[in-house]
């Protein structure tokens, strides 16, 4: 099983970095995890797998995780899609990104496939992509702030994966990590040194560190691998 990385970057422009988007493979089609700006661009670059995305995971409000979407559905609309489509949005959030998308005109009245908006919820997570998962609620936002922010811990290829998204600190992924194979961590809130370090006092063995803010320059990390746009992560390399 694959994933790729559409977009590594953080909130402020990067020269070479889109924002935060991944696609990974499932069983039913992909599951893009956030949306960022870019997203659709690199979708069309040659990866046949990549095309059939059919679940999208927004996990909070900032922008840089979900400024690609009305471009994405309008990729879609005039592709002619007719594949069902679903996203994945915290209620206090989905009102307000569900009206943004529909004064664009690119929400579920104005496609030619089915687009639906599903509430996110913490514990089992079962979209029609295939994928087996859990999310939770980490603490890069409170909570109450339009539905917080969430990271997922999903079964990849019989393998347990999370991906953080943005975390406040490591402390809100860290108890997830028991029997954990792999982990996609930011990089910009929480400081990657640190996370590699206690991620592997966990038992991680395979640690990939991505969005990556302008100020920061990549530096080697012993056990662990910085991600760049496009890079396709396939899991047999992990044995």
């Amino acid at each position: 099983m694959k994933f790729r990385f559409l977009g590594t970057g953080a909130g402020n422009p990067h020269p070479s970095r889109m924002t935060s988007s991944t696609l990974i493979e499932g069983s039913n089609g992909s599951l893009l995890l956030d949306a960022g700006e870019g997203c659709s661009q690199r979708l069309v670059e040659p990866d046949r797998w990549s095309q059939e995305v059919r679940s999208i995971v927004i996990t909070h409000r900032h922008v840089d995780h979900h400024s690609g979407l009305p471009m994405l559905l309008s990729g879609y609309k005039g592709a002619q899609r007719r594949t069902p489509l679903e996203i994945h949005v915290h209620p206090d959030l989905m009102e307000p990104l569900r009206t943004w998308i529909d004064t664009l005109k690119q929400g579920d009245q104005h496609q030619p496939f089915e687009l639906s908006w599903v509430p996110l919820q913490e514990g089992t997570f079962r979209p029609a992509s295939g994928h087996d998962g859990f999310i939770w609620k980490n603490d890069h936002l409170a909570p109450d702030d339009l539905g917080g922010c969430h990271s997922l811990a999903l079964n990849v290829a019989g393998d347990r994966w999370v991906f953080s998204g943005d975390i406040g600190s490591f402390a809100s992924i860290e108890p997830y990590l028991d029997d954990t194979k792999g982990l996609i961590v930011e990089s910009r809130h929480a400081d990657p040194e640190e996370s590699v370090t206690r991620a592997h006092k966990r038992g991680v063995k395979h640690i990939i560190l991505t969005h990556v803010a302008r100020d920061l320059t990549p530096f080697p990390i012993e056990g662990a691998r910085w991600a760049e746009d496009n890079l396709v992560v396939d899991t047999n390399e992990f044995a």
